[in-house]
C-alpha cells in the first residue's frame, strides 16, 4: 500500500433522481494542498480527472464523510464500480454513527444550537429514568446565564458530520448555513452566478479540511475502545459497502408509475375498502361528519374514518390481557403496527393490523407526500430513495417509505415495483438467524433443526408432541406410512406445529413468559378453530348472549395452553414450553448467556468485519446483536459478489436481496445470484450453512394475484389492486 498522504475529497450535486447525477463541485485536499474543481465545465473536468488518476494511481486513500454521495459522483463523472472497488475507502461516517448508536460517551455530548439567533455550546446527557427534568439555567461560561431546554439537553447526537465536529473538535458547523446551501445546490441545476459558484466551492471546502484529522480522531477512539481489536483496517473494509451502496442507488428500483399515480388518485376509495372490511371484524374505527377544519385540509365527501381507542381497550380487556399488554409512555395501550405484530395469531388484531399498516402506506400516495415520492423517480422510469447503510446497532439499512423505498411498505405496494422487459429476482435466507445461533453457539441441535428444513416441526418432535416418524408434504402432513393424515389429524398437528413455531420466534424476540402465553394461545386459536369458531369468539367479546358466551368459553377452552380446569397458570406453562426449548437448545442458552456477561465484561463487541457495539445498548440488544450483525455482514459480502459479477442489484432488504433482470437473462442471473449467496455465507462462516430461497416475482393484474402477496396479503392484493389499475 502507498504510503502517500491520503485524498480527502467532497462533491456537491444535484439531480439526485437519475441514474447518472449532476456534479456541480468536487474539493479534494493532497498533501495540505487544495484543489477546487467546478464540473459543470468540461475543462474541469478534464483537469479533475488528470488529478484523480493520478493520486489512484499512486494508491491514495480516500476520505470521505457518507462515501456512498462521493461514490455516485464519482460514476457520474466516468468511473465505474469495478474501479472503485479497488481503490482504498475510509468513510467516517461510519465510525461516528457506530458510536452514535451505542457508545455513551459519544451519544451524547458537546453540540451547538441556535438561541435568539445566536450559535451556542451545549452539553447533552443521558436522560434520566423517569420523567425528563424541567428547562434549566447554566452558566455560559462567561459569567452570564443561559437556558438549557430539556428537549435539547438529552437530544442525543445525530450522525451527521456537524454534529461529529461539534462534539469532538468543538468546530462549530452551522446546519441552518448547509440546509441553505444545500437547498441552492439542488433547486440550482446547471445554472449559477459567479458569486453563488464561489459561495457553493467554500462551502464544499470548509467540510474537506476536517475529513483527515476527523479520520484519525475515530479510529483512535475505536482502537483505544477495543484495545486495538478494530482498527483502520476494519474501517476500510466497511467502507467499500458505501461504494456497493453507491451502485444500488444508481441502480434504483424499477417502478411502474402509472399505476402509483392511479392509486395515488383513488387514496379514499382504498382506504374506505381497507376500513370496511377491518370494521367486519370489529369496530376499531368509527365514522364521523367532516369538520371545517378537515375540508380546510382538502378532505371530500361528507364522513371521515376515525380510530375508536375505547373500542380497542375493550377488546384488549375480553382478551384478558390489559396487565400485560405492552404500553406507552403515558401507560396507555399501544396500537402500533410493531406492537400488533406481535398479537397477529388472534384474527381480529391480525385484520386489524393489516388493515393499520396498509393504511399508513396509502399515505405515502397522498396528494401532497406522492409528490414528494415521485420527485425521486428518474427519466428511466426507476426510484431512487437513500437506502441509508448501517442505520442500526446490527448496521441494518434504514430506508424511508417516505421517500419510495417501496419494499418497507405493505407487500401489496410492492407490486407498483415492476417495468416492463425487466423481471425482478428474489433470493433470501432460510431460518438465517437460527443457523447463526447455532453455528455461533456450535449447538448441533438447533443446527439439526435447521437444517432438517423445518426447525418448528423438528422441536415438536423432539419434545415428543408430535410422532418423530410424521413428515410435512405439499399434500399436508403424513404418517410413517407415507398416508396423508384426516383433517382432525392435519389440523391437531399443524397446531401443534404452530405452538412451537411461536416458542422459537418469540424467544428470539426476547419475550418473557406473559407475553409468551398470550403468543402461543394466539397461535393456537388461528390453528385450530376454523373461521366460523374464530368468529363465535370474536362475537362474544361484544355480544353478552349467554348462548353466544357459552359457545366461546367451549372453544376457549380448546386453545388455551392449559386448559382453565387443570390448574396451572397459563404463563407458568408458557415458562414450560420456554424449558423445552432450553433443554433442547442448552449449548445456545449457554453461549448467549456467556455473549452477554463477555460484552459486559469488555464494553464492546463486533460482528465478523468489524462493526462494534457499545455499552449503553440493553442486554437484549446484545443477545440479538452478534447473531444479527453477522447477517448483516454475510449480507454485505453478498452485495459486494453480485455487484462485481455484474448482477444489476435493486436493493437489499434484511436477509434478501433483489435484482433486476430480463426474460432473457433471468435463468443465468438467477444462477448467479444464488452461488454468489451462497459463496458469502462460506466467506464469514466457513462453509455453505445458509440455505437460499430463490424466487421469480410475477404479477398477474387481470386474475388479482402476485408472488409479492403470496402468504401474507393475497385477499388484500386481490381486493385493491383495482385501485391501480385504469
Amino acid at each position: 500500500m502507498s504510503q502517500l498522504g491520503p485524498v480527502s475529497f467532497d462533491t456537491e450535486f444535484n439531480r439526485t433522481n437519475q441514474e447518472f447525477q449532476n456534479v456541480v463541485c468536487g474539493v479534494c485536499i493532497v498533501d495540505e494542498v487544495e484543489f477546487r474543481y467546478w464540473l459543470l465545465e468540461v475543462a474541469e473536468r478534464d483537469r479533475f480527472h488528470r488529478d484523480w488518476d493520478r493520486w489512484m494511481a499512486e494508491g491514495r486513500a480516500i476520505i470521505c464523510f457518507n462515501a456512498t454521495a462521493e461514490a455516485r459522483s464519482l460514476l457520474a463523472l466516468g468511473y465505474t464500480f469495478v474501479q472503485m472497488y479497488r481503490w482504498i475507502w475510509v468513510d467516517t461516517y461510519i465510525w461516528w454513527k457506530m458510536l452514535v448508536l451505542s457508545h455513551p460517551c459519544h451519544r451524547w455530548g458537546a453540540k451547538f444550537v441556535t438561541r435568539d439567533g445566536k450559535r451556542v455550546a451545549i452539553l447533552t446527557t443521558p436522560p434520566p429514568d423517569g420523567e425528563l427534568d424541567e428547562d434549566t439555567f447554566t452558566e455560559d461560561g462567561s459569567g452570564g446565564l443561559v437556558l438549557m431546554k430539556a428537549k435539547e439537553r438529552y437530544k442525543a447526537h445525530t450522525a451527521s458530520l456537524a454534529s461529529a465536529l461539534g462534539h469532538l473538535f468543538q468546530v462549530d458547523i452551522n446546519e441552518e448555513h448547509k440546509e441553505a446551501m444545500v437547498h441552492l445546490i439542488l433547486e440550482g441545476g446547471k445554472d449559477f452566478t459567479p458569486e453563488q459558484r464561489e459561495q457553493i466551492l467554500a462551502y464544499c471546502a470548509e467540510d474537506v479540511k476536517y475529513l483527515r484529522p476527523l479520520a484519525r480522531t475515530l479510529v483512535d477512539v475505536v482502537k483505544q475502545e477495543t484495545g486495538g481489536a478494530i482498527g483502520l483496517d476494519h474501517l476500510k473494509y466497511l467502507s467499500v459497502y458505501s461504494v456497493c451502496n453507491a451502485q444500488i442507488e444508481n441502480n434504483g428500483i424499477p417502478l411502474d408509475v402509472k399505476k402509483a399515480k392511479m392509486l395515488s388518485s383513488n387514496i379514499p376509495f382504498a382506504e374506505d375498502a381497507l376500513i370496511s372490511e377491518c370494521v367486519k371484524a370489529y369496530p376499531f374505527y368509527g365514522k364521523e361528519k367532516l369538520t371545517s377544519e378537515d375540508k380546510r385540509r382538502g378532505k371530500v365527501g361528507t364522513h371521515k374514518w376515525v380510530e375508536k381507542k375505547d373500542k380497542f381497550m375493550s377488546y384488549i380487556d375480553s382478551l384478558g390481557m390489559r396487565e400485560a399488554w405492552p404500553k406507552t409512555a403515558k401507560g396507555g395501550l399501544r396500537a402500533d403496527v410493531e406492537t400488533l405484530k406481535d398479537y397477529s395469531g388472534d384474527k381480529i388484531l391480525a385484520t386489524y393490523r393489516t388493515c393499520k399498516k396498509s393504511r399508513n402506506n396509502l399515505r405515502y400516495f397522498g396528494p401532497d407526500k406522492w409528490k414528494k415520492m415521485e420527485g425521486n423517480v428518474g427519466d428511466d422510469s426507476r426510484i431512487r430513495p437513500g437506502l441509508r447503510p448501517f442505520g442500526t446497532v446490527t448496521s441494518r439499512h434504514t430506508p424511508q417509505p417516505s421517500k419510495g423505498y417501496i419494499l418497507a411498505m405493505s407487500t401489496w405496494l410492492r407490486t407498483l415495483i415492476e417495468k416492463k422487459g425487466s423481471v425482478i429476482l428474489s433470493c433470501d435466507y432460510s431460518f438465517e438467524e437460527m443457523v447463526l445461533q447455532a453455528w455461533a453457539s456450535n449447538c448441533q441441535n438447533l443446527m439439526d433443526a435447521c437444517q432438517s428444513g423445518d426447525p418448528y416441526l423438528w422441536l415438536a418432535q423432539y419434545c415428543g408432541a408430535i410422532n418423530p416418524l410424521y413428515r410435512r408434504t405439499p399434500e399436508g402432513y403424513v404418517n410413517e406410512r407415507g398416508e396423508v393424515l384426516d383433517k382432525d389429524g392435519q389440523k391437531s398437528t399443524h397446531a401443534i406445529r404452530g405452538t412451537y413455531k411461536s416458542l422459537m420466534l418469540g424467544l428470539g424476540y426476547g419475550m418473557g413468559p406473559e407475553s409468551l402465553s398470550i403468543r402461543l394461545t394466539q397461535t393456537r386459536m388461528a390453528n385450530m378453530l376454523t373461521s366460523d369458531e374464530q368468529d363465535v369468539i370474536s362475537k362474544a367479546r361484544f355480544d353478552s348472549d349467554p348462548t353466544i358466551q357459552a359457545q366461546a368459553s367451549v372453544l376457549l377452552d380448546r386453545v388455551q395452553i392449559v386448559p382453565n380446569g387443570a390448574g396451572i397458570p397459563a404463563e407458568k406453562k408458557a415458562v414450560t414450553y420456554r424449558d423445552y426449548h432450553r433443554a433442547t437448545f442448552s449449548q445456545y442458552w449457554d453461549w448467549r448467556e456467556n455473549f452477554v456477561r463477555a460484552f459486559r465484561a469488555q464494553g464492546w463487541a463486533s460482528t465478523p468485519d468489524g462493526w462494534c457495539v457499545f455499552s449503553w445498548v440493553t442486554d437484549q440488544t446484545a443477545k440479538n446483536f452478534y447473531i444479527q450483525g453477522t447477517g448483516q455482514t454475510i449480507l454485505r459480502r453478498a452485495v459486494l459478489r453480485c455487484l462485481l459479477r455484474g448482477l444489476r442489484v435493486a436493493s437489499p432488504l434484511h436477509d434478501a436481496l433483489y435484482v433486476e433482470s430480463t426474460p432473457e437473462n433471468q435463468q443465468a442471473d438467477m444462477a448467479m445470484l444464488v452461488e454468489e449467496m451462497t459463496q458469502a455465507v462460506t466467506d464469514i462462516c466457513g462453509s455453505p450453512i445458509i440455505r437460499v430461497d430463490p424466487k421469480v416475482i410475477h404479477t398477474d393484474w387481470e386474475k388479482g394475484v402476485s408472488d409479492w402477496t403470496a402468504d401474507k396479503q393475497e385477499k388484500e392484493f386481490a381486493k385493491l389492486s383495482k385501485y391501480m389499475l385504469f
